[in-house]
C-alpha cells in the first residue's frame, strides 16, 4: 500500500493493528477542526497526541488520505496549516472532530 510522496509503517498498540502514513505533503482537500485538540501519532485514541498544545477550533487541516481503524473509525492523515514562520508536524485526527469534509479523499 503506497500514498504518493508517503512511505507506510505498521504500528501496533495495545494489540490494535493500524497503518500510519510518514512523510510529508500538502494533501488532497482542507478540513477544519470542531473543536481545541491535538493530532495523533496514528489512526487510534491508543496513539499517543502529538505537541504540547492543542491546535485551535477551526484550525485549517490539508488531509492526505482517510484510513478506517480496527474499531472501524475513520481517521485523516493530515499536515496543519500553522501560522507564518512555524512549522507542525502532520499526524492522524478522528473523523468526528472536523467538518467541511469533501468526498472524494484517498484511502491511505
Amino acid at each position: 500500500m503506497e500514498i504518493p510522496a508517503f512511505g507506510m509503517k505498521k504500528i501496533t498498540r495495545l494489540g490494535l493493528t493500524t497503518v500510519a502514513a510518514i512523510g510529508l505533503g500538502v494533501g488532497v482537500a482542507a478540513l477544519r477542526t470542531n473543536k481545541p485538540m491535538k493530532l495523533r501519532e496514528g489512526p487510534s485514541v491508543t496513539c499517543d497526541p502529538i505537541g504540547w498544545t492543542s491546535m485551535p477550533k477551526s484550525q485549517k487541516l490539508w488531509v492526505r488520505c482517510k484510513f478506517v481503524n480496527d474499531a472501524r473509525n475513520t481517521w485523516y492523515y493530515v499536515r496543519p496549516e500553522p501560522p507564518a514562520g512555524e512549522y507542525w508536524d502532520p499526524g492522524w485526527i478522528y473523523s468526528g472532530n472536523v467538518t467541511n469534509v469533501p468526498s472524494g479523499i484517498p484511502t491511505c
